[in-house]
């Protein structure tokens, strides 16, 4: 009886000194490198927003772009300054008023 114990007690030794020499190195190295990790991670996260910011601001660039290119054009220009209340000269203006 006193052998199988002793033999059972071996094996539970055993898979400790198997095990303890990876967690101490596990532990070791997050000790060692945890802090850079989570710096890694943190500037991962900004990286993403700042990206997802750019695609913000090129669209807006885009559109600025466009809309500036639309005042070059004749038409566009008269559309806006109708929309202003401008005239040309010679033209009557007719307000309707409504009660």
């Amino acid at each position: 009886m006193d052998g199988k114990k002793k033999k059972g007690k071996r094996k539970r030794s055993g898979r400790y000194a198997v095990i303890l020499p990876h967690f101490i190195v596990l532990l070791l190295f997050l000790l060692a490198f945890g802090e850079r990790l989570l710096v890694a991670e943190a500037l991962f996260g900004d990286m993403r927003r700042s990206e997802a910011s750019l695609s913000e601001v090129q669209a807006e660039y885009d559109r600025l772009k466009e809309e500036l290119a639309a005042v070059d054009d004749p038409a566009s220009l008269q559309e806006r300054m109708r929309r202003l209340g401008y005239i040309y000269p010679g033209e009557t203006v007719y307000l309707q008023v409504t009660d």
